[in-house]
């Protein structure tokens, strides 16, 4: 399942939470209520660079809840679909102030292995952590999310294919976040 977080898309689990409440109702339809909680705290990167005429794309994503998420997109001049991609679930993407993955690439036209990105940099706090409150719906779900966010400065660079590429990392932060999903679904009413 993809969640939408302030105005991005980040990866989401689909076996979720630590808590699940049944409520019937007793109305004449009567619902069922499943309300499932996770305590979320990561990290997340989305960058971009340029090098030799190729494009490329760096996501990298750390949830204490559902684990790491990395994926690299590289694409030529004029393009329009990538020419490399890849992605991984490392056990580890980020220290404390520090970027490290390593992505296996393929070829998207034919297939096969075509080497590995290595993303490495510097992480520090570009602002105090701000307080988040949003409710939005999604794939059935009423979706409650309150914690923290705090935006970061990132130094980051890619080595593949045979060169550096520095990247730019416009969407960088961290977050601290309970998220609350609410699931209602109507059950035929017995008498």
């Amino acid at each position: 399942m993809m969640v939408r977080r302030w105005g991005k898309v980040v990866a989401s689990g689909a076996a979720l939470g630590s808590l699940m409440v049944f409520a019937p109702s007793a109305h004449a339809q009567e619902h069922v209520s499943t309300v499932e909680v996770t305590q979320e705290r990561g990290t997340a990167l989305s960058c971009h660079g340029t090098s030799g005429g190729r494009s490329v794309a760096v996501s990298l994503y750390s949830n204490s809840a559902f684990g790491n998420f990395a994926s690299v997109a590289v694409e030529g001049p004029g393009s329009q679909a990538p020419l490399y991609t890849g992605d991984a679930q490392p056990d580890r993407l980020f220290g404390d102030h520090t970027v490290n993955a390593v992505i296996p690439l393929t070829r998207s036209s034919v297939g096969g292995p075509a080497g590995r990105a290595v993303v490495v940099g510097t992480l520090r706090a570009a602002a105090r952590p701000t307080d988040v409150h949003e409710t939005l719906q999604d794939g059935g779900y009423l979706i409650e999310t309150t914690g923290t966010r705090q935006e970061l400065a990132a130094t980051v660079r890619a080595v593949l294919l045979g060169q550096a590429v520095p990247l730019t990392c416009a969407d960088s932060f961290r977050f601290d976040l309970e998220v609350r999903r609410t699931l209602v679904q109507p059950t035929a009413h017995t008498r």
